[in-house]
Parts: C-alpha cells; sequence; structure tokens
C-alpha cells in the first residue's frame, strides 16, 4: 500500500488484491480449523465409545460383586449359627463331664445320688 502514490486506480487493485489475499488466509484457516475440529471430534467419540465400554464393564463387576456378597453374608450367617450350636453342645458336654467327675471323685455312699442326678443320655448335635 506504500507504494502506491496517489493513483485512485493502483489504490483499488492493491485494495482488491489485499481483499483477496485477506479472503484466501481466512478459507485457509477456516479449512484448517475445521480439520482440527473434525480429529478432535472423533478423538472424543472414540473416548467415549471406550469409557462406555469401561463403564458396562465395571457395572458388570459390580453386579457380580453384590452376588458375592450376598452369599458370602448367607454362609457367613450359616458358620455363625454352626459355631453358637457347637458351643452349646461343648457346654452340654462340659457340664456332663463335670458331673461325670463329680460321681467320679464323690464318695461311694453319695455315688447313687449323684447317678440318679446324672441325664440318661447326653445330647449329640444334629448334622443337618
Amino acid at each position: 500500500v506504500n507504494s502506491v502514490a496517489g493513483n485512485p486506480q493502483d489504490l483499488v487493485n492493491v485494495l482488491g488484491q489485499a481483499l483477496t489475499t485477506l479472503q484466501q488466509e481466512e478459507h485457509l484457516s477456516e479449512t484448517k480449523l475445521k480439520v482440527i475440529f473434525l480429529t478432535d471430534f472423533k478423538a472424543g467419540v472414540k473416548r467415549y465409545k471406550a469409557l462406555l465400554a469401561e463403564q458396562r464393564k465395571l457395572i458388570t463387576t459390580h453386579k457380580t460383586l453384590l452376588v458375592q456378597q450376598a452369599e458370602l453374608h448367607v454362609a457367613d450367617q450359616h458358620l455363625q449359627a454352626t459355631h453358637s450350636a457347637l458351643e452349646q453342645h461343648l457346654r452340654s458336654f462340659g457340664l456332663f463331664s463335670q458331673k461325670l467327675a463329680h460321681l467320679a471323685l464323690a464318695p461311694t455312699r453319695e455315688a447313687p445320688g449323684l447317678l440318679h442326678n446324672l441325664p440318661a443320655d447326653v445330647e449329640l448335635p444334629s448334622h443337618a
């Protein structure tokens, strides 16, 4: 623009060329932006699909773990019930053994009375 001295036609021509150059640069810039956008968009879609697949996998794992947790809870309750039953049987057997020891150590004259206080049978745990 500085090389044009004063001719209006030359000034119009220079401005026209500058405008054409500006339009070409704008078009080139727009094309580059479209390419960048499409590349980033495709990468985003790919990442989104990968995240959805990972989410589905995690949901499946979560459901499996919930089922296992429920099964373990049932097993734990069963073990606690078995523990309580075994403790009760052990206590019963201990009391019977204590009475039997008392009978074995008792004087002969007290033995018939102690023998009468012994239970007729000892309850054994049932295996259900």
